[in-house]
């Protein structure tokens, strides 16, 4: 199953900043080593839709529905432990998708 969500360059740009703190993570157990590699897939993906964009448009992005899941649980963690300031376009921007993809995978 997939999972379709729209998503601006500044709203892709937060994701990737959010994103790119999986890349320096240390997993130990099996599942935090199974939702690293998951994430690590979507910051793959969403760091090349980065660089196709040309145009103000938002591009579509698409994802499967256990790694939508996941980018979920993860940014409400980030949103959480308030990683960004709560008043920055990043936090925003970083609150919008995640709800986005509650809608969905719910």
């Amino acid at each position: 199953m997939k999972i379709s969500i729209k998503i601006t360059k500044d709203g892709l740009d937060s994701l990737n900043n959010a994103l790119q703190y999986i890349l320096f993570a240390q997993a130990i157990t099996r599942v935090e080593k199974t939702n690293q590699s998951i994430l690590e897939e979507v910051y793959r993906k969403t760091h090349q839709v980065r660089y196709g964009f040309v145009s103000g448009k938002p591009k579509k992005i698409s994802l499967k529905f256990y790694q939508a899941s996941i980018l979920e649980y993860f940014l409400r963690h980030i949103i959480e432990k308030e990683v960004f300031s709560t008043t920055s376009k990043i936090h925003h921007e970083i609150r919008k998708i995640a709800d986005e993809l509650h809608q969905l995978v719910v």
